[in-house]
């Protein structure tokens, strides 16, 4: 049975509109085939509801703010993997029907909220962490205020972007027209253009590591046996594709060229097998403007006790940039001795 009060006020004409927060549980009743209520809670005294709709939010404005910041540094902003469901709840909770977002990036482009919940979960999808944040507000006009929050966040690929969004809170209702609750709203969201501060590198410096990583994935194909995980490493660093143009020469077998990069693998394949230890000697660039770097691998033959036999083989490479990495093109192996 509903409360004497609860039923005077739903049968008091003169209440038109009004809110009710409340709990209701239901179980199905096997007899009857239909659900019936077992407990009503009310949140709040019915004798609490007004007899009009108040003409300004009931909640200071700075609760609002607080409660923005709060959802801001601590579930949006905390850690990367949010799920996307988590900001489409953020925008019910923050943001009406008619609220605008306006992007930088996209050229001034507005849309509605929901583009910010669609852009915040693809813009953060590689996220590693976010490292910083700020959160401001100041006076935008009379009736509204504008909160910034700015955030740092580090990509998996090393970019580190500081990005600002900036909400303009006012006075609006829930629904348009004369109904609903007046309440504190973010009415627009401006998307600023990011700032990159990944460290500026020193070109040559890449270079240098990259010439490393190549050199220095050699001898473990033959350090740790003949298997295509201990040259996959090694093979990453080259052009496989047709259209690329790869080529190599093989000076220990007559100068032989290679056009295709699976007959390559296949000839690398079988030139480990030939050595049983080996070791990086030297890795070296020989030019920086055209980026060809020489690596100087020692090679051991094993045929028996006190009987090692040691070779000194080179790889020269000459590399390109491709997209976003550098690529090897060409390659020279054993022509120091030939």
């Amino acid at each position: 049975m509903l409360s004497k009060k609860f039923r005077e006020l739903l049968n008091n004409k003169d209440n038109e509109f009004f809110y009710v927060n409340m709990k209701i549980s239901l179980n199905l009743d096997s007899n009857l085939k239909y659900y019936i209520y077992s407990t009503l809670d009310l949140k709040r005294d019915c004798a609490s509801l007004p007899n009009e709709i108040p003409e300004h939010p009931v909640e200071p404005k700075e609760a609002y703010i607080n409660r923005l910041k709060s959802n801001l540094t601590e579930i949006l902003f905390k850690n990367p993997n949010v799920p996307e469901s988590t900001y489409q709840t953020f925008i019910q909770q923050f943001m009406i029907d008619r609220t605008q977002v306006q992007f930088c990036e996209r050229n001034g482009e507005t849309g509605g909220r929901y583009t910010l919940s669609d852009f915040l979960f693809k813009r953060y999808a590689d996220l590693d962490s976010f490292t910083d944040h700020a959160f401001s507000f100041s006076q935008f006009s009379d009736y509204q205020t504008d909160v910034t929050f700015t955030v740092l966040g580090t990509w998996k690929n090393g970019i580190i972007l500081k990005d600002t969004y900036r909400f303009r809170v006012e006075e609006a209702r829930e629904r348009n027209g004369d109904q609903g609750w007046m309440d504190w709203w973010s009415t627009w969201v401006f998307v600023e253009c990011s700032v990159n501060l990944t460290p500026k590198t020193d070109p040559e410096y890449l270079k240098k590591v990259f010439m490393q990583q190549v050199c220095f994935s050699i001898p473990p194909m033959i350090q740790f046996g003949p298997s295509v995980q201990s040259r996959t490493t090694f093979l990453s660093h080259f052009m496989k594709g047709e259209e690329q143009g790869f080529h190599a020469q093989i000076c220990e077998q007559n100068y032989k060229p290679i056009y295709d990069f699976s007959q390559f693998e296949k000839w690398l394949a079988s030139w480990v097998t030939e050595y049983d230890g080996s070791k990086l000697a030297e890795a070296r660039i020989d030019s920086f403007e055209n980026f060809l770097f020489t690596c100087v691998v020692d090679v051991m033959k094993n045929y028996g006790d006190h009987d090692k036999e040691w070779k000194k083989r080179e790889f020269t490479m000459k590399a390109y940039f491709e997209v976003d990495r550098w690529l090897v093109k060409e390659a020279k192996i054993g022509c120091d001795h030939f």
